[in-house]
This record gives C-alpha cells, sequence and structure tokens, in this order.
C-alpha cells in the first residue's frame, strides 16, 4: 500500500487557527497598550531618557514650553536639557555646560527649575548658586553664588518668593524685584529649621517649616503665615521622633476654606511613603483632625510610592499628584500616577493617570491654568531611567490616541509567554476536563475492533461527551472576565464558543479521516480532541494569568 504524505490541510489548518488567535490577541494587546488611563489623560508618552533615578527638575518657561533639566552621564559643569511644546509633539534636546554645577554633590530636594533659571545648593560649598538658561543661545548665562551656608531652600512656583534656610537654623524669605531678590525677614518665632517649603496664593505667603526640638528631639511641622508686610504667629502642625522614620517631604495647598500641610515620612521600605495631612481654616486658624494615610483603600489606590504634588483649588478640597499601585485599572497593577481629591476629611477621588506596565514613581506636575503636565521615572532596562508623561490637555490627548508601530511591537512580544502558559494550562489545569473524553479515547481505542463496526456513531458519541463537559466547565475561563474583550463577554458566547471550536475540530477530524492512510475512529477521535484542547485555551489563556 502506498503511504501518504503528512497531510498539507491539516497543517495548514492549524497554522491559520493559531494565526487568527493570535490576531486577535495581539489587535486587542495593542488597544490595551494604546488606551488612556482615563477619559481626563492622555496614554503615558516616552519623553527622554537618563543614566540617573533623581527626582525630575522641570516646569513651564517663558517660550511657551517645558523643560526638562537632566544631568548627562559624569554629572559635572553640564546638563541635558529637553525641551517639549506645550502639544509634546515637538520635543528638541541640547546639552548646555554650566559652571560649579555637580549633580554628585547636589542632593534630590536641593534643585529647582523655574521660569528659565535653575537654583541648586552645593552640598560640599552649603552655597546656593543661580543660573539662567536661554534657549535661543542653548546655554547657561553667568553662575551667581546668591548665599553661603544655606541648609536648604524653596521657591514658589511662579518664582516670586524665596525662603532660604541657613546653619544654625535661622529661615530669611526674598522677594523677587527686577529680575534679583531683596530680603525681607522671616518668622521671629522659629528656630531650629531644618526643611522649608513656600508658596504664594492670593496676596498670602505661606512658609511650612520643619524644625528640630531640642527639648525631646521630635521634628516640628510648622505653617506661617505672611500678608501686609507681617508674620502671623506660626501653626503646629505635627510631629515626628525621627528613629526609623524620617520626614522626607513637606508640602502644603489651600482651597477656599483650609490650609493643607501633608509631610511625607520614609522608613526603611524605599518604595514607600505615609502621608501626615494636617491643616487649619483660614478664618478661625484652628486645626483640623490629623490623617495618617499610607494608602486610599477606598479608592482602589495602596501604597504610595512617591512624594505627593499638591495645587490650590478655589473650591473644596486640592488636589493630590502621587504614584501607587492600584485596582483603578485591573492591566496596570504597578505603581502608577494617581491624581487624588483631598478635603480636610480625606481623599475625597482618585483618578488614574498613567498605566504603564512598569514601576512607575518620583511625580512631577506643572500646571498652566486649567492644563497640566505629570512626567515620572520609570526603569528604562539596562541603569537607565525613561522620563515619561501625560496631559490632560486636549491636543495631547488626541495626538496620542492611535495605536502605533511601537503598540503593535509590544503586542507581538506579549504573544510569546501565551506559548508556556498554555502548556501550563493544557497539561495542568484542564486535563481534569477533558478526562471523561480521554476515557471513552482509550475504551476506541482498546475495543477498536468492536467499535469500528459502529465508527462514526461511538466517534460522534465521543465529541458529545468531550463537548458536555467543556460547556459545563466553560467557567473556569471566565474567572478574570473583566480583562477579556468585549465580544468574548457577550451573552451566550461562552456557550458559542465550544461549539465552534467543536465544529472546527470535526472539520481537522473529518480531513484527517479522508487522508490518513488507516483512519482508525480512536485515531479520528484524538485529533479531535488535539485541536479542540490546544485552540481553545490558546484563546483563553491570555485571560488566566
Amino acid at each position: 500500500m502506498k503511504k501518504r504524505k503528512f497531510s498539507l490541510k491539516i497543517f495548514l489548518f492549524f497554522l491559520i487557527s493559531f494565526l487568527i488567535i493570535s490576531l486577535i490577541h495581539i489587535s486587542f494587546n495593542a488597544i490595551i497598550m494604546a488606551r488612556q488611563p482615563s477619559p481626563n489623560w492622555s496614554r503615558g508618552i516616552p519623553v527622554t531618557t537618563t543614566f540617573y533615578t533623581r527626582e525630575i527638575v522641570a516646569d513651564m518657561t517663558s517660550e511657551e514650553d517645558v523643560t526638562i533639566i537632566l544631568p548627562i552621564k559624569g554629572g559635572k559643569e553640564g546638563l541635558k536639557i529637553t525641551k517639549l511644546s506645550r502639544d509634546m509633539k515637538d520635543n528638541e534636546e541640547y546639552e548646555a555646560s554650566i559652571d560649579k554645577f555637580d549633580i554628585n554633590t547636589i542632593s534630590n530636594d536641593d534643585i529647582q527649575f523655574v521660569g528659565n533659571k535653575l537654583y541648586w545648593r552645593d552640598n560640599n560649598e552649603s552655597a546656593l548658586y543661580i543660573s539662567a538658561l536661554n534657549h535661543i543661545t542653548k546655554s547657561f548665562g553667568e553662575v551667581v553664588k546668591f548665599k553661603e551656608n544655606v541648609v536648604d531652600f524653596h521657591l514658589a512656583k511662579d518664582g516670586s518668593y524665596m525662603a532660604v534656610v541657613f546653619s544654625g537654623g535661622k529661615v530669611s524669605l526674598y522677594e523677587e524685584q527686577d529680575g534679583g531678590y531683596v530680603e525681607i525677614g522671616g518668622p521671629s518665632d522659629l528656630e531650629k529649621v531644618e526643611m522649608v517649603n513656600v508658596k504664594n496664593n492670593n496676596n498670602t505667603l505661606y512658609l511650612q517649616t520643619v524644625i528640630l526640638n531640642e527639648e525631646n528631639s521630635n521634628k516640628e511641622v510648622y505653617v506661617t503665615e505672611y500678608r501686609d508686610n507681617k508674620w502671623d504667629k506660626s501653626i503646629y502642625m505635627t510631629s515626628l521622633l525621627e528613629v526609623k522614620n524620617q520626614i522626607k517631604d513637606i508640602e502644603l495647598a489651600v482651597d477656599k476654606d483650609y490650609v493643607y500641610s501633608i509631610s511625607s515620612v520614609q522608613g526603611d521600605v524605599k518604595t514607600s511613603y505615609t502621608y501626615l495631612i494636617n491643616g487649619y481654616s483660614k478664618d478661625t486658624k484652628e486645626p483640623f483632625n490629623e490623617i495618617t494615610a499610607k494608602w486610599a483603600i477606598d479608592f482602589k489606590v495602596q501604597n504610595f510610592s512617591s512624594k505627593p504634588v499638591m495645587f490650590d483649588s478655589a473650591e473644596e478640597g486640592v488636589t493630590v499628584f502621587t504614584t501607587a499601585p492600584s485596582s483603578l485599572d485591573v492591566r496596570a497593577t504597578s505603581s502608577n500616577v494617581i491624581k487624588l481629591g483631598l478635603t480636610k476629611d480625606g481623599f475625597s477621588s482618585a483618578e488614574l493617570v498613567s498605566n504603564t506596565n512598569k514601576w512607575s514613581s518620583q511625580v512631577v506636575a506643572l500646571r498652566d491654568n486649567n492644563t497640566d503636565y505629570v512626567f515620572w521615572n520609570e526603569s528604562g532596562g539596562f541603569g537607565s531611567t525613561v522620563i515619561m508623561g501625560t496631559s490632560n490637555d486636549e491636543a495631547v490627548i488626541n495626538n496620542y490616541a492611535s495605536i502605533t508601530t511601537e503598540d503593535i511591537k509590544g503586542a507581538i512580544a506579549e504573544e510569546a509567554p501565551y506559548i508556556v502558559n498554555l502548556l501550563i494550562v493544557s497539561v495542568g489545569a484542564r486535563l481534569f476536563n477533558t478526562f471523561p473524553a480521554i476515557i471513552w479515547l482509550l475504551c476506541m481505542f482498546m475495543w477498536y475492533s468492536v467499535m469500528e463496526k459502529k465508527y462514526n456513531l461511538y466517534l460522534f458519541i465521543g465529541m458529545i461527551i468531550h463537548l458536555i463537559f467543556q460547556i459545563t466547565s466553560m467557567d473556569f475561563y471566565y474567572q478574570n472576565s473583566h480583562i477579556m474583550p468585549g465580544f468574548l463577554n457577550l451573552s451566550l458566547v461562552k456557550y458559542i464558543i465550544p461549539l465552534l471550536f467543536a465544529a472546527l475540530a470535526g472539520i481537522v477530524a473529518f480531513i484527517y479521516k479522508k487522508e490518513a492512510d488507516e483512519p482508525q475512529s480512536y485515531k479520528v477521535y484524538a485529533m479531535f480532541l488535539a485541536y479542540y484542547h490546544i485552540f481553545i485555551n490558546y484563546l483563553f489563556v491570555p485571560y488566566l494569568f
């Protein structure tokens, strides 16, 4: 008898089935990668890369763009400038040399870029320097040593005021006048100041400070108001005995009725912060109850992983940007950027701002009227850091709404692990539901001579047995139905799908029966089971892990 060659039709049937299901996976994954984190925010956009994992230094400049300042490799007397248009489409990068600048001697909190001016404190010298960036000449101007013996400093967002803490714990306030700064003194009731933050809001200046209470060694946080050329009495916010935990940052914001203070506390776990939330009434100066927040569980937000960025509001409550793992998006469970609403009673809302699968941290947010630009750090691999960005600007959202080539490449790359997962599901999870059909297959093999007399009947019975147990166990695939494509969740689809695969497997069995030299019923049935088992599991495997 002439031996037939391997069936090309069956091979093509398997290949086409594989490609169709892969295409379903890839197209859906590409859509997921291109999706917005929420309706008000664009997708995450890679802006630039750096070899440092430092907090991002950025601001809106007078040239109507966003400028990000980054150290170059080596970190000495040079900076990488990334200039980003407001619609985040145009990205220009260049390097600019700058005297007396060494990123290796500058702490994360000791550098600010406001307007077109860069301010930094050199740890070795304890000196505060200032230099202006010129985008036209792509260079920094003369470096000016503003003050010596500086412990800490901070500028208001518009650069109108600057607070400086000197060694010995004295704090002084400086007002911007004619391109320079004029000293106007500091609160007389504060000593041993170690950390400072300043905010200018509605003709009132708010000075937030951390002082050392030498009597009990506690770090204490105060807010002091400055208006009409005089300082009010400082208002106590909170205190912490720094043993295993330390106050790493202080932030302040104002709404129509209250002043809010957040002290960011960090312990041994460097990816987690606890926020001590305090504040007081603007009218009565009465403090409200302190809130200790490690997360916003009521809004599906887990441990905070960044220092917060706060914005004022003319209404009730203020805005807080931070990063944290959350279940606001079931496909973005790593740390992502979160926008929180905060009132004196606690967090009032949560909105997902980024939705990448990498760990996001060190968020910075810039506000231009009602438009926000948010940036954060992610690992870029091989020791690099990728700075990502997003905005609620409508033009930015529209510019990045379509699926890109990178999305398709990423979706294809995600397909490879599904093959391994298919083996795990097929062997480790779904054999029990196929066991009755396997028993029937063994019966067909053992009593082949008897069953072969009613070939089609026993083959058909085997198919029915398998189909019944598959239909009754379809809920197994739907444990994570919320992350599936919409069509898989349509009514009755979970029962139509096993019928569809049974029909396709029947076609494969028919082709095999027609082309095989010895088409015994148990071999035909085995081909039916193999096709069905492989491809129905392959369809659902991305949503089981």
